[in-house]
């Protein structure tokens, strides 16, 4: 079957389950009335505890005879897989097959995955599958073929059938049972699907497996008929037969648990002798026990399984992702921070909750709770300026955040017992205690450059406090005497708090503008070049020696005892590798160097950077490009001979015929040939 056939049966099958739904809702509701609602509600008033007790008794019964056909399966295939395993495949198959439609290709697909993980091979599972649905067939089978067959009187006016037709059927189904189970005496081969191989059971396993499924559905109708009425004039042979008539038509209509299906059939044949609102009461609490409730034991216990199978993968996953939010945390705290600033602002640029003024009056002085207000206004600030530090992982930004964000909390409650706002603040502070060892930069805050974005974030909240102000007291008339009432209306301090606000971030503004610009890069003198390479003798990568050459600028840590060289083109600051030296130093020396580069309007780049220091680059906000690769020769084992290098004996014999000769220099020899090496090098540049 092609693709497009298979998905146009799944479409077909899907809308034609939705159509039996939607049909069976609409007879529930025509046959049985707009009343049932109360009716059912009644009829779950009606159900003693002890036949839901029975009932759950019961299905832990049938449950327990489910279980007993994949035993038998393996008797029949002779795998001895232990009565744990083969208890948990039928359950969680069964439990979430019969609950979520096409029960028995969802248990076959459960089985297989179960099974396979145990070893069992895929003929094998296939006879189980096989043996399990002969198994569900032969109980529905021998129990209908019994209820129509000494119950057909009873049965012909509830099903509407003609009794004498009834009893064909159910005789015709207990013949099939028959016999299967006298096939099983001839032990015939078999038969073959490609690949697998179907047999019969054994005669004993053949009986054996015929009582139990018929044990496995008495068991499965007496769990609903334990939760009707006592005294309905139904017996329970005559209820097996129309539970198993109605099962069976909601099994082939591909519905889950034949939802609808099933309960309109019940409803019809029973609700002549039972109160409909009784009968859908006790079906209800037939789903809740024997589909719900297996159905949510079965998942868990699969998914737990699952889990238990991918834990090195979800191990991984968990890295993965507390990695990643770890490496976003300054960013989300620096966010946080910046909200934290902005609340303070607004708090103070609007109208205060008159009833909680008033009472905070009656208990704190005017001059606290307008200090108050002023304090509130610096913290703001100030947070909107630490929030750029919290950003870069500075440790003087969380030195300062933790203090100011205790202010801000202490302010929020003295100046109009603005609960919301403290409790935010507070939330911020919590989060922010425990990341202390993510900001672990050492920088002075004031020489951080305030990129254009931040900028324009500040000046954005700056202008709608203004805005908030003029807005939130647009009843009361501004002039210039407003400006000396103070504490008499909302007004005079919400102009007091905002002008504040915007003095203090101009003076802070003008203190980053009148800092001392960073010298631009230059060539390194003798001195310099001694210096970086008494550093780069200690570091194991060759290329730290690029910085003998003298062609890059340097730029050493605050200690001295790392560098980094670079060159500029352009727009772009390109550092050679990583940075070289003592590994305490690295992180602070690639973060001051991107600092560097953004003072001077630059974009930072990373050159030939190993992968152990790849997480340092994404976290400073950097993206990876792969430009190419470092080919590593093991000299003490490295041969031209075998298949895998014939094409560089190729090469080799090509550029020996050009007059070239291969050799390896001794250290000693190193010197002597530089100038050499540099010829060819410059002649190659020059190309």
């Amino acid at each position: 079957m092609t693709l497009n056939r298979l998905r146009a049966a799944k479409f077909v099958g899907v809308l034609v389950g939705t159509t039996i739904v939607g049909l069976s809702l609409r007879v529930l509701v025509e046959r049985f009335g707009v009343s049932a609602g109360r009716d059912v509600w009644r009829g779950f008033h009606s159900v003693e505890t002890t036949r839901v007790v029975a009932a759950a008794t019961l299905t832990v019964v049938a449950f327990a005879l489910l279980s007993t056909y994949d035993h038998l399966a393996l008797l029949h295939i002779r795998r001895r897989l232990g009565w744990r395993r083969a208890s948990f495949a039928a359950f969680v198959a069964s439990g979430i097959g019969q609950s979520i439609g096409a029960s028995l290709l969802t248990g076959a697909a459960i089985r297989y995955r179960l099974y396979s993980s145990w070893g069992v091979a895929r003929s094998d599972v296939a006879q189980v599958v096989a043996f399990t649905t002969a198994s569900f067939w032969l109980g529905v089978l021998s129990t209908s073929g019994m209820a129509l067959a000494v119950q057909a009187g009873v049965l012909s006016p509830i099903l509407h059938l003609p009794a004498r037709l009834l009893s064909v059927i159910g005789v015709s189904c207990l013949l099939i049972v028959v016999g299967y189970v006298c096939v099983s005496w001839r032990r015939r081969p078999g038969a073959s699907i490609g690949s697998l191989r179907f047999t019969l059971p054994s005669p004993p396993l053949a009986l054996a497996q015929t009582v139990v499924a018929s044990l496995d559905w008495l068991a499965t109708s007496a769990i609903l008929y334990v939760l009707l009425p006592p005294h309905s004039g139904v017996g329970l042979a005559e209820f097996a037969g129309i539970f198993v008539v109605a099962q069976l038509v909601g099994a082939l209509s591909h519905v889950p648990g034949g939802l609808g299906v099933f309960d309109t059939l019940m409803l019809a044949m029973l609700s002549p002798r039972i109160p409909a609102g009784r009968v859908a009461a006790a079906l209800i609490t037939f789903r809740v026990l024997y589909y719900l409730v297996p159905l949510a034991i079965a998942s868990a216990l699969l998914a737990v399984r699952e889990a238990g199978l991918q834990r090195l993968r979800i191990r991984n996953v968990a890295h993965s992702v507390v990695r990643r939010v770890s490496t976003m945390m300054p960013a989300v705290l620096s966010l946080a921070t910046f909200s934290a600033g902005v609340v303070l602002l607004v708090s103070g640029a609007t109208p205060a909750v008159h009833s909680r003024e008033v009472l905070l009056q009656q208990m704190s002085p005017t001059p606290l709770i307008e200090s108050a207000y002023f304090v509130s206004s610096l913290i703001g600030v100030a947070l909107l300026f630490v929030s750029r530090g919290l950003q870069r992982r500075l440790d003087g930004a969380y030195a300062l955040a933790v203090p100011l964000l205790v202010g801000g909390v202490v302010a929020s409650l003295l100046k109009g017992l603005d609960f919301e706002e403290a409790i935010y603040l507070f939330a911020v502070l919590l989060a922010l205690l425990p990341a202390r060892r993510r900001f672990s930069r050492h920088a002075s805050l004031l020489a951080e450059p305030l990129t254009r974005s931040w900028t324009v974030a500040i000046l954005a909240v700056l202008s709608a406090s203004v805005w908030l102000v003029f807005f939130g007291h647009r009843h009361v008339r501004f002039a210039n005497d407003v400006w000396g009432h103070v504490a008499i209306i909302n007004a005079t301090r919400a102009l007091w708090m905002t002008a504040v606000a915007v003095v203090t971030t101009g003076l802070l503004g003008l203190l980053r503008l009148l800092r001392p610009a960073q010298p631009r890069a230059v060539a390194p003198d003798a001195s310099t070049v001694a210096r970086a390479h008494a550093i780069a003798r200690t570091s194991p990568t060759a290329g730290a020696h690029l910085s003998i050459v003298g062609d890059k600028a340097l730029l050493f840590g605050v200690r001295g005892d790392s560098f980094l060289m670079y060159g500029i083109a352009g727009r772009s600051w390109i550092a050679m590798g990583d940075p070289v030296g003592d590994v305490a130093e690295r992180s602070a020396l690639a973060w001051r160097f991107r600092e560097l580069a953004a003072q001077h309007a630059a974009d930072a780049a990373f050159y030939l950077v190993a992968p152990e220091n790849l997480p340092l680059y994404v976290e400073m906000g950097l993206r990876l490009f792969k430009m190419g690769e470092t080919a590593r020769v093991p000299l003490a084992t490295f041969t031209l001979d075998g298949g895998a290098q014939k094409w560089l004996r190729r090469a080799r014999r090509q550029v020996v015929d050009d007059g070239c000769t291969l050799s390896v220099l001794a250290p000693a020899d190193v010197a002597p040939a530089l100038s050499q090496m540099q010829n060819v090098s410059d002649a190659w540049m020059a190309t």
